[in-house]
C-alpha cells in the first residue's frame, strides 16, 4: 500500500529529525567555549508558573482527566541556549473515544512555516479509525485528510506511536498517573518549588521504531531512568511534567557513533490541562489509500 505509506514517510521523518538535530547541537556544545554545567535547563521548557505547588493528590485528580489538552515540547539545551526540535499538542475526549495531535516542527528543519492552525502533521483518530494530514496531501490525494491503516501509526514509524492495542492511550496522563508519592516540594529555581520525581524507559523519547529497535539500543533504554519534575496548580485542573531525557541521547550518540552528548540536555515538557469540553470532530472528506497512490 504505497499510498499513504509515502505520505507519512515524505510528511515527517520526525523521529530522525530529532535524533540528528540534538546530536549535531550536542556536539556543537562540546566544542563551544561558552558551555555551561550539567544544571543548564534543569527547569526549561516549563510554562510561566511559580510558586509553591499544590498537594500531590492533584497528581491523581489530573491524570484521572476525561477532557483536556497536552502542550509538549521536545527541545536541546547547550551553551545557554534552548533549540526547540519538536512542539505538539494533544486534544483528548476520552469519552468519547476521540483525540487529536497537531505536530509542529520548526522552519528551518523542514522548509515549511507550520504552527498549530496548520501543523506539519496531524493525526485524528477513535480507537478504530485513524486519519492524518500534513502539507501538500491536497495535492497528492485530493483531500484535506487521508485514512491511514493502523499498522503504520504503531512503533513511531508516522511520528507518532500509536499502540494498536491502546489507541486511546495518553501518555502523559499515564506517567502522571504512575507516579508514586514524592517527598514534600523542593526548590527548583528561585522562582520555582515542585515535585522531584524519576521516569524509566523511553517515556517522552521522540523516537521512531528505525532507532529503537537498533540492535542492543531498546534494552539499554529501557533500563534508563530519568530526573524529573513536577509542578501542580494548587486550585487544581494542571499538572506541568519536565523530564530530563539525556541519558538517552548519550546512548543514541554512542549507538550512532557520535559518542557522548556531555554537557547538553535532552528535555521533554507537558503541560496538562483538565476540560470541561473539548470538540474533535472527525474529517469528513478522507480520501482512501487508493486516492492517495
Amino acid at each position: 500500500m504505497p499510498g499513504v505509506g509515502n505520505l507519512v514517510r515524505q510528511g515527517l521523518a520526525v523521529a530522525g529529525v530529532l535524533v540528528v538535530a540534538a546530536i549535531a547541537l550536542a556536539a556543537w556544545e562540546r566544542e563551544d567555549e561558552r558551555a555551561t554545567s550539567s544544571e543548564t535547563g534543569a527547569t526549561e521548557g516549563r510554562s510561566e508558573v511559580s510558586g509553591e505547588p499544590g498537594p500531590w493528590s492533584i497528581a491523581a485528580d489530573v491524570a484521572r482527566s476525561r477532557r483536556g489538552e497536552v502542550h509538549e515540547k521536545t527541545m536541546v539545551v547547550a551553551a545557554g541556549q534552548t533549540m526547540v526540535l519538536k512542539e505538539e499538542w494533544i486534544t483528548f475526549d476520552l469519552d468519547a473515544a476521540r483525540i487529536d495531535r497537531a505536530i509542529v516542527l520548526p522552519e528551518r528543519t523542514t522548509g515549511v512555516k507550520a504552527s498549530r492552525e496548520r501543523p506539519s502533521l496531524q493525526f485524528r483518530y477513535t480507537a478504530d479509525d485513524i486519519y492524518m494530514r500534513r502539507h501538500g496531501i491536497e495535492e497528492q490525494c485530493g483531500a484535506s485528510w487521508a485514512v491511514m491503516p493502523p499498522g503504520l501509526a504503531a512503533g513511531g514509524a508516522a511520528g507518532v506511536d500509536i499502540d494498536p492495542a491502546n489507541p486511546l492511550l495518553v501518555e502523559p496522563l499515564a506517567v502522571l498517573g504512575s507516579l508514586d508519592e514524592p517527598g514534600p516540594p523542593v526548590e527548583l529555581d528561585k522562582s520555582l518549588r515542585g515535585y522531584k520525581v524519576t521516569v524509566s524507559g523511553g517515556t517522552g523519547l521522540p523516537l521512531s521504531s528505525a532507532v529503537s529497535k537498533r540492535p542492543g539500543v531498546a534494552d539499554r533504554l529501557a533500563a534508563l531512568e530519568h530526573p524529573a519534575w513536577v509542578w501542580l496548580d494548587p486550585d487544581g485542573g494542571r499538572a506541568e511534567v519536565v523530564i530530563d531525557l539525556s541519558a538517552a541521547l548519550d546512548v543514541i550518540g554512542d549507538d550512532l557513533g557520535t559518542g557522548e552528548t556531555a554537557g547538553a540536555k535532552l528535555m521533554v515538557a507537558w503541560t496538562i490541562s483538565e476540560r470541561s469540553r473539548v470538540d474533535i470532530d472527525l474529517p469528513e472528506d478522507a480520501a482512501s489509500q487508493a486516492e492517495c497512490d
